[in-house]
């Protein structure tokens, strides 16, 4: 896409994880985990935002890393397709 528009980058992309909760499944402590990535798409000529793309997901584990990696696992998803699937519609537009 940087080829077609000359300069384009992914602005303030975040991707995060919190804790969602805690609990006990079995006699096992479960710890719960939310994610949220974020992206602006922009191109560098000027500045304008031309897409944004956010994406949410829960998960589960036993430790809070591992709920946290679960839970942006889940949330990457189809993420990066849906992002550059825009890009190439801003693209085609232009």
């Amino acid at each position: 896409l940087a080829m077609t528009w000359g300069s384009l980058t992914t602005d303030t992309g975040k991707a995060t994880a919190v804790p969602g909760g805690h609990s006990t499944a079995y006699g096992v402590p479960v710890t719960r985990s939310v994610a949220n990535i974020t992206a602006k798409i922009v191109p560098v000529k000027d500045g304008k935002v031309l897409a944004i793309k956010n994406a949410e997901a829960n998960d589960g584990g036993q430790s809070s890393a591992a709920a946290g990696q679960a839970a942006l696992k889940k949330a990457a998803g189809d993420f990066a397709d849906e992002l550059v699937s825009a890009a190439k519609k801003i693209a085609a537009q232009n």
